[in-house]
């Protein structure tokens, strides 16, 4: 038998590891809060469009067979990204907002239109719930980071089936990312991000691939089934579209 003092400190653990799962909890949730609040400060100094901008993302839309989001040009982002917050929209930098830059990014343009044909804003808000609930767990930060890469690689093969004529367009942008700095975005910012080492030469030889798939890997349903299992058990996520016919689900706006 334990004496007196040994079970009164055996008693203490589970507060203890309840405080600390709370404290981690306020602490995830408030680091996702200020990085939102620092991109939203960025979306209220946004200006409209400029008319080639708009054009060249209806085409884009219409050669993928979806509905075109609005779209926004922000001064002090390095690439563009779909903003989740509210309604969804393309945030485009500011310095690539000239005609021959956009033009030449359409490649990028596509990427984030496959984002949000794939539903991905569903599973950044899945991910962002995750991430206060189970910042301690390794696992959840495992499967994070492979549905990241799963979803890049799905988008750029996305792109490229919509826009093979510009593939070295595409490489070179995806090239000329790599080059910029990793910035901290909150889980509601889909942008086309660079990845591990691995994972950056993987799709580089993708580009240049005639061979590219569209379809989400096994693994890929793997990790999302594996979030939503311990985000929410009953969250269940429907059956992505044939992307054969991207639009055969219009983006929900």
């Amino acid at each position: 038998v334990r004496p007196p003092s040994e079970r009164w400190r055996l008693d203490l653990v589970p507060p203890f590891l309840l405080v600390l799962w709370l404290v981690g909890g306020v602490a995830m949730g408030v680091v996702q809060w200020r990085r939102i609040a620092r991109h939203w400060r960025l979306v209220r100094k946004a200006t409209a469009p400029p008319s080639h901008l708009t054009d060249e993302l209806r085409f884009v839309a219409h050669a993928m067979n979806v509905r075109p989001i609005p779209a926004l040009v922000v001064h002090g982002i390095a690439s563009p990204f779909v903003w989740c917050v509210g309604r969804l929209r393309l945030l485009w930098p500011e310095r690539l907002a000239g005609e021959a830059d956009v033009l030449r990014c359409r490649g990028m343009i596509a990427h984030e239109l496959a984002h949000v044909w794939r539903r991905d804003h569903w599973v950044a808000w899945l991910e962002l719930m995750a991430s206060v609930v189970w910042w301690w767990n390794p696992l959840f930060w495992f499967v994070r980071r492979r549905l990241h890469e799963t979803a890049e690689i799905a988008c750029d093969a996305v792109a490229l089936s919509v826009l093979p004529d510009r593939r070295r367009e595409y490489a070179e942008a995806f090239l000329e990312l790599s080059s910029i700095g990793k910035a901290w975005a909150p889980a509601p910012v889909l942008g086309m991000s660079t990845g591990a080492r691995r994972t950056f030469e993987r799709r580089f030889a993708m580009m240049l691939s005639e061979r590219v798939r569209s379809k989400m890997s096994p693994w890929g349903f793997l990790a999302v089934g594996l979030l939503a299992i311990v985000t929410l058990p009953s969250w269940s996520l429907g059956q992505a579209p044939s992307p054969s016919n991207p639009g055969s689900a219009p983006a929900s706006s």
